[in-house]
C-alpha cells in the first residue's frame, strides 16, 4: 500500500502493540527499517515448507519470504512466523519448528483453515476433527522442547489443552477461546477494519 508506513504510524498511536501481517515476499528494505525504528512487530505468513509454500504463493515465494525473515531478525525486529494448517501441510508442523529455531524468530502461531472466504473452494482440504486432534496434541507435545514459542491459535485449543481447561477452572472463566474483537483486530490493505480477517 503506497501509506503503508502513515497507516502504521497511525495505528501504532491507538493501539498499544501494532505489527504488521505480510507474506515477505516483496517487503522492502525501507519498510523493514522503519518497523525496527519505531518497534512494530512483524508477522510473515508460511504455508509450509518450500515445496507447499511455493505451491500456494509461487515458485521461488519460500526463499524470499525466509530472506525477508532474517533481515527482520537481524535489525532486531520482533519477527514470528504464522502458518495456517490443512490437509496439504499438516505434515510439516515439525519441520516448521526447527526452521523457526534456526532462523531465531520469537514465535510461531498455527491456526488452523476456515472453509471461509477462499477458502470456501478447499473444502477438501480442511482439517476434520480428528485430524485436528492429532495436529493440537502434535503441536502441544512439539513445543515443550522449542527454544521458539510456539502456539495454536484456535478456539477449539481449549477443548484438548489440558493446561488451558485446568485455568478456567481455577480462575473461575474460559481462558482462551475466539480472540475476534478482544485481543486484537484486522486491518486490510483497504483500511478496512474487521474483528477477525475470516470474517471479511
Amino acid at each position: 500500500h503506497p501509506d503503508i508506513l502513515p497507516i502504521l504510524l497511525e495505528t501504532k498511536q491507538a493501539c498499544t502493540d501494532p505489527h504488521l501481517l505480510s507474506n515477505g515476499v516483496s517487503l522492502q528494505e525501507r519498510i523493514l527499517h522503519f518497523l525496527a525504528a519505531e518497534n512494530i512487530r512483524l508477522t510473515v505468513s508460511l504455508y509450509g515448507m518450500e515445496e507447499n509454500h511455493d505451491f500456494i504463493r509461487g515458485s521461488g515465494t519460500f526463499k524470499k519470504s525466509l530472506e525477508t525473515i532474517a533481515k527482520a531478525v537481524a535489525l532486531k525486529i520482533n519477527t514470528s512466523i504464522q502458518c495456517t494448517l490443512s490437509t496439504k501441510n499438516a505434515n510439516d508442523i515439525l519441520s516448521l519448528i526447527s526452521l523457526a529455531e534456526r532462523l531465531g524468530v520469537t514465535h510461531l502461531s498455527f491456526m488452523r483453515m476456515k472453509p471461509l472466504g477462499r477458502g470456501q473452494d478447499l473444502k477438501d482440504e480442511t482439517l476434520t476433527g480428528e485430524e485436528l486432534r492429532t495436529v493440537i496434541e502434535r503441536v502441544h507435545e512439539a513445543r515443550k522442547n522449542s527454544t521458539v514459542q510456539v502456539i495454536f491459535k484456535d478456539p477449539l485449543d481449549n477443548v484438548f489443552n489440558k493446561e488451558l481447561r485446568d485455568a478456567s477452572l481455577e480462575n473461575g472463566c474460559v481462558m482462551g477461546g475466539c480472540r475476534a474483537g478482544i485481543e486484537s483486530i484486522f486491518i486490510d490493505p483497504a483500511a478496512q477494519i474487521f474483528p477477525c480477517p475470516f470474517l471479511r
